[in-house]
């Protein structure tokens, strides 16, 4: 792939899109001082921290005091970094799209430690929704606008050391979610068109099962036996073949990702109004069983959660 994104402008790194803070001297650009910089050799391979989306890391720490910007890359005004970036062997992993009007984007692999850029991967498609997960040594997102006419999107898989293209896995809808790998398969959901969740072989691309759900803008949580997903509620699903075990949908969830910890799937919801009040759903927090997904409990709010749950161990 060839087609170049504007690299003076991106190679200056002098705008905030995506930026790296650390505690010790503020540095712009590539002139960056590393002599402060805390050796940090830990990973956060994928959107949700791991598979179940708990966002739980008790071994990491962030820089407490004195925190400065030490490197940024991407022009706020018009372009965009969207997406959680992947961070693995002290290498960051992003999508980036040149422009707010633009119909392509990249991945890029950055130094941590100073910003340079390691390698590019050009699409044709916009890669600008769908956060990159590494696994092995491959790195794994998705493309698509999202919008409701939509060309064909894609999964890759890319070498995470070289940029280069492994396979990709091309749908005729849109993946604005992060994929999950897990024992051999990649699974993703996706909308418009083909939206679903798709089981796809890691090693070469090849489908393995398909389950339908109407769009889906949330990342699914993966288990050992299962995938949870959301689409007007929360749903579950068998690993193996796709197959559904319950349905959730006294709640209306929708771009909240669910969370799965300590034998409960947690999820926020949005307020769904019906023709009669008392039917009207409660946003907030909710606590479901993650064999049955009946209700264990909930917490009300006022307005709409539609973030994703951060659950720490009991």
């Amino acid at each position: 792939m060839s087609k170049d994104i504007n690299k003076n402008r991106r190679r200056t790194l002098q705008s905030v899109g995506l930026g790296l803070l650390s505690a010790g001297g503020v540095s712009f650009g590539r002139g960056v001082d590393t002599a402060q910089a805390q050796d940090n050799s830990e990973s956060w391979t994928q959107y949700g921290f791991d598979t179940r989306n708990t966002g739980y890391a008790p071994n990491y720490a962030a820089p407490a005091e004195n925190i400065q910007t030490k490197w940024t890359f991407g022009d706020p005004m018009d372009s965009g970094v969207f997406t959680t970036p992947a961070v693995v062997d002290e290498v960051v992993y992003v999508n980036y799209s040149d422009s707010v009007d633009s119909e392509t984007g990249a991945l890029f692999a950055f130094d941590a430690n100073t910003g340079e850029e390691i390698w590019q991967f050009d699409v044709d498609d916009l890669p600008e929704r769908s956060p990159p997960i590494v696994a092995g040594e491959t790195v794994y997102f998705g493309t698509g606008d999202g919008s409701l006419e939509t060309d064909p999107s894609r999964l890759y898989a890319v070498n995470k050391d070289t940029g280069e293209a492994r396979w990709n896995y091309q749908i005729e809808g849109s993946i604005r979610t992060s994929p999950k790998v897990d024992d051999g398969t990649v699974y993703f959901a996706s909308r418009t068109n083909d939206a679903g969740i798709y089981a796809i072989s890691a090693s070469d691309g090849t489908l393995e099962w398909y389950h339908e759900t109407g769009n889906n803008s949330a990342t699914p949580a993966v288990t050992d036996d299962a995938i949870y997903y959301v689409r007007n509620g929360v749903h579950a699903i068998s690993k193996e073949d796709g197959s559904e075990i319950w349905s959730q949908t006294e709640l209306h969830a929708q771009g909240s990702a669910p969370t799965v910890s300590n034998g409960r799937v947690f999820i926020g919801s949005r307020i769904e109004i019906g023709e009669d009040p008392e039917d009207d759903d409660v946003a907030g927090l909710y606590a479901l069983d993650i064999d049955s997904g009946d209700i264990i409990w909930h917490f009300e709010t006022n307005g709409d959660v539609q973030s994703s749950p951060a659950v720490a161990e009991e």
